[in-house]
C-alpha cells in the first residue's frame, strides 16, 4: 500500500500529510477520480498517474491448461517461469478437464481415453533412449496442465484482471482472474478494495 501511495505522491508532487495512503491510492485506482483506466484506448499505460502502479509487482503461482499458458502469455508485460520440459502426464492429476465436458459422460470418457492413448504413446517413445525430453514436449495436448509462476506490476495486472474477469473470456482464464482477484486483499487491503468489480463493465460503471 505505502509504496503505491508514495509513487502517487511523488508524481504529483504532494506530501504525506497532504495526501494519506488511502487517498492517495484512491486517486491512481478510482475510475471515477482516474477516468484512464476506463478508456479502451490503453492510454493508461502512457498515463504519470496510472504509471504510478507499475512502483508495486505482485506475483503468484498458478495452475494451468496448455492452451490457456499460450492465451496468458499474450500479456506480454506478465513474467513467466515454467518449467523448460513437462514430464509426461498423469491421466487425471495432469489433464484439465473442461466443465462442459465433465458434465457429460459420454464425452468424458471419450476425452479421457484419448489422453489416455496419447500418454501412452508418450510413455513408450521416451523408453527409447534416442528420443529426447524436448521432442517429446511436441507430444503435449492443450490439456496438459501446466504448474508456473507469473510476476508483474500492478498495472500489468490491473489489465489482466480486468480483461480476463469479463464474462467474455475463456472460462479457464476467467477461473484464474477471478481466484487472483480473490487473494488481493490478503496482500493489500486498499488496492483490493478497487478490483472489487474489476472487469470493464465494472469500472465503466464506477467511472
Amino acid at each position: 500500500d505505502h509504496r503505491l501511495a508514495e509513487a502517487v505522491r511523488l508524481t504529483i508532487g504532494a506530501g504525506e500529510r497532504q495526501l494519506s495512503d488511502a487517498a492517495a491510492i484512491d486517486l491512481a485506482m478510482n475510475p471515477s477520480k482516474n477516468p484512464f483506466l476506463a478508456s479502451i484506448n490503453g492510454e493508461m499505460v502512457i498515463h504519470q498517474l496510472s504509471r504510478s502502479l507499475n512502483q508495486v509487482n505482485l506475483s503468484a503461482n498458478v495452475t494451468l491448461s496448455h492452451v490457456i499458458d499460450s492465451q496468458l502469455q499474450r500479456h506480454r508485460a506478465i513474467n513467466h517461469t515454467r518449467p523448460l520440459h513437462l514430464p509426461i502426464p498423469r491421466l487425471e492429476q495432469d489433464i484439465v478437464i473442461p466443465g462442459l465436458v465433465a458434465a457429460n459422460p459420454q464425452a468424458l470418457a471419450l476425452y479421457l481415453s484419448i489422453q489416455a492413448k496419447n500418454i501412452a504413446h508418450m510413455q513408450e517413445l521416451a523408453d527409447m533412449r534416442n528420443v529426447g525430453e524436448y521432442i517429446l514436449s511436441y507430444l503435449h495436448t492443450n490439456a496438459t496442465r501446466i504448474r508456473k509462476r507469473i510476476n508483474g506490476s500492478l498495472g500489468a495486472f490491473h489489465h489482466l484482471l480486468r480483461l480476463r474477469t469479463c464474462l467474455n473470456a475463456q472460462e479457464e482464464n476467467y477461473k484464474i482472474a477471478v481466484a487472483l482477484t480473490r487473494q488481493l486483499p490478503a496482500v493489500s487491503p486498499l488496492i483490493a478494495a478497487h478490483f472489487d468489480k474489476p472487469a470493464p463493465c465494472g469500472i465503466r460503471v464506477r467511472a
